[in-house]
């Protein structure tokens, strides 16, 4: 479990020697993690790719850590409710992943404090 934790550590911001590290593994993460959840959550609909605005727009308000409410789930406004049952781990996942790196990266900004 260690070795895992500061393996994690390493990949993300160098052991706190490198917050533009920590900020691209959080940026990367999630979009790989929004990228999945956008694709299981929208598996059956139609997805028209000329409407990239409703991507861009829930890729950044899936940073946002406590936020909870799915924009693709089909009857309205939901508050965890999914299309797909597949699409609550890469959700899930991914959140603990950002939430992971923004404490990463606060973590390199205080290692060089005045």
């Amino acid at each position: 479990m260690d070795k895992s934790i500061l393996f994690a550590t390493k990949i993300s911001t160098d052991f706190g020697s490198n917050w533009f590290k920590g900020l691209r593994f959080t940026l990367i993460s999630g979009f790989i993690a929004f990228t999945l959840f956008f694709i299981l959550e929208n598996f059956k609909l139609n997805i028209d790719l000329n409407n990239w605005q409703d991507f861009i727009y829930g890729y950044f308000r899936f940073f946002l850590i406590t936020d909870f409410k799915n924009e693709y789930y089909q009857d309205g406004e939901s508050v965890l409710k999914f299309n797909s049952i597949f699409s609550l781990f890469p959700f899930i996942i991914g959140k603990i992943v950002i939430a992971f790196g923004i404490y990463e990266m606060i973590q390199s900004f205080r290692k060089f404090k005045a």
